[in-house]
């Protein structure tokens, strides 16, 4: 257990690793604190994380429980109740995954909070989520309650994906799923449902994104 850890200067309040390789097995990382990613932060080298549980943790910036880069596997975990700064401009409550090829596998994200992208934020990513549940993720102020999808192509399957938020003031699209900027989605036997939103409760998409949605259920 990684725990009441802060890095008082910058980033990665539990673990901050640069370039390099981190493995991450049975792990705990909780209530943990820092100016982004208030758990993990891992840039440009390879995480994989498996049966790790990374909860209660604060980014007073973006990313309050994880923000990875370059190769990053996530299975058969849980990321739930983090929070990144709730006011509009910060995001992923609970994982960033930026510039990276990313797998996630039997893993659930719920519970967390930012000003966007409560759940999951994905930014130049080629990646698949798969097997998972996303879920009671809010964002406070702008798009993308469960997901946020900006700049990536992304395959989620047999996923669920439900009661995610995203009805602040600033820019209210997108409860389950927010995309933009002329990259595209796919989605297969992902069930939306009780998600809401100012505009487009399951899914809004913006700039020429393009989504394929079969075996699919979008419902109350």
């Amino acid at each position: 257990t990684m725990r009441s850890n802060v890095a008082l200067v910058g980033d990665g309040g539990g673990i901050y690793s640069d370039g390099d390789t981190l493995i991450l097995t049975d792990t705990r990382i909780a209530e943990n604190r820092a100016r982004n990613g208030g758990g993990v932060l891992s840039s440009g080298g390879t995480l994989t994380a498996t049966a790790v549980t990374v909860e209660d943790n604060i980014a007073t910036a973006s990313a309050g429980g994880m923000q990875a880069g370059g190769t990053v596997v996530i299975s058969g975990s849980i990321i739930r109740n983090n929070q990144a700064a709730t006011t509009a401009g910060f995001f992923a409550g609970g994982v960033l995954l930026q510039s990276a090829n990313a797998l996630v596998a039997n893993t659930v994200i719920s519970g967390n909070m930012a000003g966007y992208a409560g759940g999951v934020y994905v930014f130049g990513v080629t990646g698949r989520i798969y097997d998972s549940a996303i879920y009671a993720n809010i964002a406070s102020q702008q798009a993308g309650g469960g997901i946020y999808i900006d700049y990536s192509q992304l395959v989620i399957s047999r996923t669920a994906i439900y009661s995610n938020t995203a009805t602040g003031s600033v820019f209210p699209y997108g409860g389950g799923i927010y995309v933009q900027n002329n990259f595209a989605y796919t989605l297969s036997n992902v069930t939306l449902s009780a998600n809401s939103a100012g505009y487009g409760g399951a899914i809004a998409q913006f700039g020429s994104a393009l989504g394929a949605i079969t075996a699919t259920t979008i419902a109350r």
